[in-house]
């Protein structure tokens, strides 16, 4: 194998590796950007079915002062299940597809957001539930808590960071400048003429 062969194989091989890795950030970027979509959906989707179901109470329904707490609680905690089941579902596929260890940790912060929410939402050990308007749950349809958009709003400064293919690439169509004299020396006259240019 001649010299130009060797760096020829060699650059190929860099060129090769690169856009493997490329790709590989490409789909783990693009797996998380489509999370957080997936995620604005579902919760768009319970803001329009908790209004729905909250219009016969707009007025309290006839309701009590605390039958109507008692059914906005009861609500808000039914949407955010649903919300948190949803959610869980579309993270476990997410997760099987990062291979960023940072990525991947912080996508699983969302599991502890959760978990941190769903004590927030308990009933204290008289069956209590915490007062509907002191809780930052009842005061929006959202079943996006403080907590979780913080998670959501981490995980995704993390994928952008992380999720770059690194060297950053020269343009396909313009070769690449070999960096040493020896290199140089080791191409075509053609070739370095042309590099020159």
């Amino acid at each position: 194998m001649s010299a130009y062969d060797t760096v020829s194989f060699k650059k190929g091989g860099e060129r090769w590796r690169y856009e493997i890795e490329r790709d590989n950030a490409a789909s783990q970027r693009q797996a998380v950007l489509t999370f957080l979509a997936e995620v604005a959906e579902l919760d768009q989707k319970n803001r329009e079915d908790f209004i729905k179901e909250h219009k016969p109470y707009d007025d309290m329904g006839g309701l009590t002062q605390e039958e109507y707490d008692n059914t906005l609680v009861d609500m808000n905690r039914k949407y955010w299940g649903q919300f948190k089941d949803g959610v869980e579902k579309k993270l476990l596929i997410l997760e099987l597809t990062l291979a960023d260890k940072q990525v991947l940790s912080q996508a699983r912060s969302i599991r502890t957001a959760f978990n941190a929410d769903g004590t927030i939402l308990a009933s204290n050990k008289n069956g209590k539930y915490p007062n509907p308007y002191k809780n930052p749950f009842f005061n929006s349809p959202s079943s996006i808590s403080p907590n979780m958009e913080k998670a959501l709003e981490k995980l995704k400064e993390t994928a952008i960071n992380r999720l770059h293919p690194t060297p950053l690439e020269t343009p396909a169509e313009q070769p690449r400048r070999l960096g040493t004299q020896h290199e140089q020396d080791s191409l075509p006259s053609g070739h370095k003429d042309n590099q020159n240019t």
